[in-house]
């Protein structure tokens, strides 16, 4: 059984043995997310420990959420991840290195970390226009609800996102994308990528190629077949873009030309 400590104000943290989540959800003002923070940390031992943090649809800009970042390191505690249904919040938390998801937090859940870099909202039409000039021929990216990324995701990173997902760069093996809607990589995409998680099985998984251990939309799932070393390779002379959808109830893979 989870222990849980409340505080007056509506701020609480869930012990497990294997995981702490705060929930400051209902908090209002930053203010009092560090007052209640903090009072939750004097009420019980969490130095030296890794939690989880859920924010709810709370906006938090990056300077906020470095502040809260170092109160933690004073009392020798590290963010595992943070939850929020917040654009604004998972832009400023993934800024600064930590992983973030849009998912109702679960204390179970086990998660990697991830220092992905978000292109501010200024930059989204000039990555949208420059995945439609690659990926030709694919349906509109829908800018709403869209994250944005401009970095490699390496082995061991896992990004989630209720939306879309467009990444400039190459997914690694052993990474992992999963989201509600499409995923778009700008590069080559490798390890696991799950579109459509919440049951869409018209969301699609588009990338220059398509080299993924392991794709899943919706309840769907397959095999790339024929993986190859992509870093032995030029993609910018070998590849062209690569979409995988549901066909006749399977996952296809096609070349875009």
């Amino acid at each position: 059984m989870n222990e849980v400590l409340s505080t007056k104000n509506g701020a609480s943290a869930s012990f497990s043995t294997e995981e702490i989540l705060i929930d400051l959800s209902s908090i209002g003002s930053f203010e009092n997310i560090l007052f209640e923070l903090t009072n939750i940390i004097e009420q019980s031992n969490l130095r030296g420990k890794n939690v989880k943090i859920n924010f709810g649809d709370l906006s938090l800009t990056q300077n906020m959420v470095s502040s809260l970042q170092s109160v933690l390191k004073g009392f020798d505690i590290s963010i595992k991840m943070i939850f929020s249904s917040s654009i604004e919040t998972k832009i400023a938390a993934m800024e600064v290195g930590l992983t973030v998801s849009g998912e109702k937090p679960e204390i179970k859940q086990q998660t990697a970390a991830s220092d992905s870099i978000i292109e501010t909202q200024k930059d989204e039409d000039k990555l949208v226009d420059a995945m439609n000039n690659v990926l030709a021929g694919s349906h509109e990216i829908v800018k709403e609800n869209t994250l944005f990324i401009k970095q490699n995701l390496r082995s061991g990173q896992k990004l989630e996102h209720d939306g879309n997902i467009v990444i400039i760069g190459d997914c690694k093996a052993g990474s992992e994308i999963i989201a509600t809607g499409d995923i778009t990589i700008w590069g080559i995409l490798g390890g696991i990528a799950h579109a459509g998680s919440k049951g869409d099985y018209k969301a699609k998984i588009r990338a220059f190629r398509i080299n993924a251990i392991q794709l899943r939309i919706a309840d769907l799932l397959a095999r790339k077949p024929d993986a190859i070393e992509m870093e032995k390779m030029d993609k910018h002379n070998l590849f062209t873009p690569e979409e995988a959808k549901i066909t006749n109830g399977e996952i296809v893979i096609y070349t875009e030309y």
